[in-house]
């Protein structure tokens, strides 16, 4: 059984544990690190926003025609994954330090006071560096003129439906829920976590995939082709798959040759640029309040 967190502690999203912060630990200086933090957000949706202006929202992105992914495509987004390496080891760092700060299967672990004003030093200070993440994201998107919907497009089909890793992958204690608030438990197995996360992500990539393809279909219809390629056939065939599973992975059984041939070149890279520690944080949806 896991160790017994106060209750105010288990299961607190981001905005508590800012808070909890504030008050228990920053004192006078309460004042002054919230406005950091907010700044930190505000910066963070202010570089999210400069993308969608640029190249649209996530699910306005439109797969080419033929349903290739063109190589430089492929290799702007290991450029995006390179310039992202750094900001995301950061973010890493602190989260494995708060798993093993709140493992409770650890020998002699402590209980009390100090331990838990540890934690809550230790998740507060990994909440900038999700926003440091985001804004280092934003401007590589910028930098190799990607928008965040191929981003993820091809995110999801290089790692979940070519290398087929678990869209599940992530931290052990710690989950993101669908409000996107980051939850600490000590009490449920990190199995089960893992499945709920699979359970969510999937959920989300299939929504997103849901649009892509509709966008993929409509932009066939209006060329007014005689014949359906083969391309677009599997497209209609996904979105139906699709309509009748909610947790389905696109194309789970095996992708389109025009996408497989387009990523085994680079089967390699994208396997070496895979990070299952932060592949939570790469779905994360922003929320206008962020944004201003």
């Amino acid at each position: 059984m896991g160790k017994e967190y106060p209750k105010w502690l288990v299961g607190c999203g981001v905005g508590c544990l800012a808070v909890v912060v504030l008050v228990l630990v920053l004192g006078v200086g309460a004042f002054i690190a919230a406005r950091r933090m907010a700044g930190g957000f505000s910066e963070a949706g202010k570089a999210v926003s400069r993308v969608e202006e640029e190249y649209g929202s996530p699910e306005a992105y439109t797969p080419e025609p033929d349903g290739r992914i063109p190589a430089e495509r492929v290799r702007a987004f290991l450029a995006v994954r390179s310039r992202t390496v750094s900001a995301r080891s950061r973010l890493g760092t602190s989260v494995e330090e708060l798993e093993s700060l709140t493992d409770s299967t650890q020998p002699g672990r402590r209980q009390g006071f100090r331990e838990v004003i540890k934690i809550i030093r230790t998740g507060a200070g990994a909440i900038p560096k999700i926003a440091e993440f985001q804004r280092h994201r934003a401007d590589a998107l910028i930098e190799h003129r990607m928008g965040l919907g191929e981003y993820q497009y091809i995110y999801s089909l290089a790692y979940y439906s070519f290398l087929k890793k678990d869209p599940g992958d992530g931290p052990k204690r710690i989950h993101t829920g669908s409000d996107n608030n980051v939850t600490l438990n000590d009490h449920t197995s990190p199995e089960e976590i893992r499945d709920s996360r699979h359970t969510q992500m999937s959920r989300r990539v299939r929504r997103l995939f849901v649009r892509f393809l509709e966008n993929a279909a409509s932009q066939a219809k209006q060329a007014k082709s005689a014949e359906k390629s083969s391309w677009i056939q599997a497209v209609d065939k996904e979105l139906s798959a699709l309509d009748l599973h909610r947790d389905r992975i696109p194309w789970e059984e095996g992708l389109p040759p025009e996408i497989d041939e387009s990523l085994r070149p680079f089967r390699e890279e994208l396997d070496r640029s895979y990070d299952p520690l932060m592949n939570p944080v790469e779905f994360i949806e922003w929320d206008q309040q962020h944004r201003r």
